[in-house]
């Protein structure tokens, strides 16, 4: 590889450095595929998967506390709705009358926008 081919090298991605348009006697003209590759170096999909995916795992774990959060909220001074005496109460009650699918109540939207807003969060800033 000759020296000048080596200097139009960048470090982070091994491709050709884009050479600027105004420069008169530049060999290789101006590629737009070239700069955007070089400005988004840093971006790697492995972080896009690593964001979304503990976006994901958080809410699995956190969802029953959410939801028990939520029933002491709508329970509050209400004669029609269950009594809980505390969190270890109101999830084994969830748990004997709904079961697992009365834990996980309404966890689609969340898993949707955790996941997406720490995919994206970890793709764009890490």
């Amino acid at each position: 590889m000759s020296p000048v081919a080596s200097n139009q090298e960048t470090a982070a991605t091994g491709l050709p450095a884009p050479a600027s348009s105004g420069s008169p006697g530049s060999s290789t003209p101006f590629s737009i595929t070239g700069h955007i590759q070089q400005v988004y170096s840093h971006v790697k999909i492995e972080n896009l998967v690593a964001g979304l995916s503990g976006g994901v795992v958080s809410t699995l774990v956190l969802h029953p506390l959410d939801l028990v959060k939520i029933r002491f909220a709508v329970s509050d001074g209400l004669d029609l709705r269950p009594k809980y005496n505390g969190i270890v109460h109101c999830l084994k009650y969830v748990w004997q009358q709904e079961g697992v699918r009365g834990l996980y109540q309404g966890v689609t939207p969340n898993i949707w926008g955790a996941g997406a807003s720490w995919g994206l969060y970890f793709f764009l800033y890490v």
